[in-house]
């Protein structure tokens, strides 16, 4: 109704050619509930990191795939296709093509090849290769301070909850001491739940 009126008030105004109107049923978002928002962090956005957009992909429920992979266009019919037989016989496989579809459409093929590969060693429980490398000039970090550093906790507080609740791994050990020191003689890779990974180690830097 409101876009029928925008096109009367246009003509009004002396526009002879009314824009066209074009509307598109709303895209429920990565929680399969609500509609997709920011404010309700269920959403995917087109300038995410190749990382985020991947991982957030692999959470679109099995349901919403072929709507999703309609919205977006990334797909040909032939695709789309092999998409509707994936979701049938393997959900897994299907949303991983899905999502490597779409990190290569709105970032590039490479990049979407090597989302898939960090995605697949995530879910084996390994750090991706490209994991990012917090360096440190001092000989020493606690726990808390290097998760914040690396922004995978918001604040020290968040940071003692999630190794308190056990989500934390230094070196595939998981860690229990909320005053646990890192020593960096020698590099470290923390993980963060299922998929936030990162690498402490001595800045080379000499002051």
């Amino acid at each position: 109704m409101q876009l029928l009126v925008g096109r009367d008030i246009q003509r009004e105004y002396g526009i002879a050619d009314a824009q066209v109107c074009i509307t598109l049923p709303l895209l429920e978002g990565i929680d399969g509930v609500q509609k997709m928002s920011k404010s309700l962090d269920n959403y995917i956005g087109f300038n995410d990191s190749p990382r985020e957009m991947y991982q957030r992909m692999l959470k679109v429920p099995d349901e919403l795939m072929m709507k999703y992979a309609q919205y977006t266009g990334v797909l040909t019919k032939e695709e789309l296709q092999m998409l509707e037989q994936l979701i049938k016989e393997s959900p897994r496989e299907a949303k991983h093509f899905l999502s490597e579809k779409v990190v290569a459409f709105f970032h590039s093929p490479e990049l979407g090849r090597r989302e898939r590969q960090a995605a697949e060693s995530i879910a084996q429980g390994e750090a991706p290769e490209d994991i990012e490398e917090i360096a440190v000039a001092a000989n020493e970090i606690g726990l808390l301070d290097a998760m914040v550093l690396a922004k995978v906790a918001s604040s020290k507080s968040e940071a003692r909850r999630l190794i308190e609740q056990g989500g934390v791994l230094v070196d595939n050990v998981r860690a229990s001491d909320t005053k646990q020191m890192l020593y960096l003689d020698s590099e470290k890779i923390i993980r963060v739940g299922k998929r936030k990974f990162f690498r402490i180690k001595k800045s080379d830097t000499k002051e």
